[in-house]
């Protein structure tokens, strides 16, 4: 009994330490906050401060005086930005001023206009369009890239196919399967780059200074050098038994806290974006605390709290994705069984399995700590009779 109470006690530290901080940051951050089906920021309107957003389509037509989070379907970004862009969607279309930098995640993104300063781009397709123009640098995660617009400084590039047909105001540094130069190619700076095959330059390209090419060794039996095969799936194995024996303990937890995702498409949105925003400030928070020697103590709990919290967060978008796929079934095993392995299967794909694992991380990190949130009980404190006592 003394050994359970113990735990319960410890449980319960973990979860307030996490919240508390949590609330703490976003009370400070947060301005505004919008989910539904479709959410939008129309021309007419300024937000003095941070956006939150969540919806299966955004638009973001005014102007944001402040950072941009959003999570969505299709996101469309028209107005001005004096901050920073944060979002992920299947869709991401950037074609109004943003004086930060950009960091998107999403299936085709495509930059029409000027960013400030860096981008971080993930997806299957990425495009920088002629108008479009990164200040400062691009490091760039994706299946096809076409880099159109300017570049003032390094671009830092992960695909399958890159082109490039803009002015690049430094270096380049490339893994890719196929790299290609067009004619409006201007590199001021070297290239470095590992493929398979020499890159394709055309009449018109030009680069200021060396090329040094690193010939991709390939395995034919597991692919690319230094990909282990055989352990991707004895690791994927383990995830996959611990996820089931999770399904086994605590059936009634997962299906209580994935229900209100299963049953709104905006929750799921919400609860993304809130894993999001949440793997955005934890860290900041927790190096914040390390700096004083009081808060110490406070962020070491909070950091197993958020540890833990990060460990459980695929069980739950499994679960979760197993009651999308298969919503007839009440068999938690059979529903964590079918989201695990459609997950698992995703994660072998290279690209793709970037974008999963984010937002299964996202997903279930926001969905816990949104659940936590609805049993944390703010204290509420009357102290009336003492200030009547004080006036006598």
């Amino acid at each position: 009994m003394e050994g359970s109470m113990k735990i319960k006690v410890l449980t319960t530290t973990l979860i307030a330490c996490t919240l508390a901080a949590f609330a703490t940051v976003g009370t400070v951050a947060a301005q505004t906050f919008r989910a539904d089906e479709s959410t939008s920021i129309p021309a007419s309107e300024t937000i003095d401060g941070s956006a939150y957003l969540a919806g299966s389509t955004i638009n973001v037509s005014g102007n944001v005086n402040g950072d941009l989070y959003c999570v969505g379907q299709n996101i469309t970004i028209t107005g001005n930005i004096t901050g920073d862009v944060l979002c992920a969607g299947q869709t991401v279309t950037v074609n109004g001023t943003v004086e930060g930098s950009v960091r998107l995640a999403g299936q085709t993104i495509m930059i029409g206009s000027a960013v400030g300063k860096s981008a971080t781009l993930a997806g299957q397709t990425i495009i920088l369009n002629q108008d479009g123009q990164i200040g400062q640098d691009a490091t760039v995660m994706g299946q096809t890239v076409t880099l159109d617009g300017r570049v003032g400084r390094d671009v830092v590039v992960s695909s399958a196919s890159t082109t490039i047909n803009s002015s690049i105001g430094r270096n380049v540094s490339a893994s890719v399967d196929t790299l290609t130069l067009a004619s409006n190619a201007e590199v001021g700076g070297k290239i470095d780059y590992t493929s398979p095959q020499k890159l394709s330059s055309a009449e018109g390209a030009s680069v200021a200074g060396r090329v040094t090419y690193t010939e991709m060794q390939m395995d034919t039996k597991n692919g690319p050098v230094g990909y282990n095969l055989v352990g991707a799936i004895i690791w994927s194995l383990m995830l996959l038994a611990s996820a089931v024996m999770f399904a086994l303990l605590f059936p009634r937890l997962l299906h209580s806290t994935t229900q209100t995702s299963v049953n709104a498409v905006p929750q799921a949105l919400l609860a993304v974006l809130v894993g999001f925003v949440a793997g955005i400030i934890m860290p900041f928070v927790i190096v914040t605390l390390m700096v004083t020697i009081l808060g110490v103590p406070v962020a070491i709990v909070v950091l197993l709290a958020w540890m833990l919290i990060l460990t459980l967060s695929g069980v739950f978008a499994a679960y979760f994705t197993g009651r999308i796929i298969w919503r007839q079934q009440t068999n938690a095993v059979l529903t964590m069984l079918v989201g695990a392995f459609v997950i698992l299967i995703l994660l072998l794909v290279p690209i793709i399995n970037i974008l999963v694992g984010l937002l299964c991380l996202w997903y279930g990190t926001g969905v816990i700590l949104t659940q936590l949130q609805k049993h944390f009980i703010t204290p509420q404190y009357d102290t009336s009779k003492y200030t009547a006592k004080a006036k006598k």
